[in-house]
């Protein structure tokens, strides 16, 4: 089983460019939008507007993820005010579906 992955980073104050940097990086790194995006994204992030960014890119890709108070990815790990970590997956074999429990 095949399962394409690319993973972004970025440190921006500003939330929409923060959405747009991550989620072209994972465009750039994969060559087409992938199945699945996982977010993770400090506290201080305006939610909205990172959300706004990443689908200013990858519109049609299903978004998951949550807040913390700082990242781990293979670049490293920090606690900066801003920063916003992407995963993207991609697969012929696994299909996802995002829900969500009341």
């Amino acid at each position: 089983m095949t399962l394409d992955r690319a993973i972004a980073y970025c440190q921006n104050h500003n939330s929409f460019e923060s959405g747009q940097t991550v989620a072209q990086v994972i465009f750039e790194k994969m060559g087409r939008p992938p199945d699945l995006l996982i977010l993770f994204c400090t506290i201080q992030h305006d939610i909205d507007q990172l959300l706004t960014g990443v689908r200013s890119v990858l519109a049609n890709s299903p978004v998951i993820g949550c807040t913390g108070l700082g990242m781990i990815t293979p670049e490293g790990c920090d606690h900066a005010s801003h920063s916003v970590t992407l995963m993207g997956l991609k697969s012929e074999q696994v299909r996802f579906q995002p829900f969500l429990f009341p």
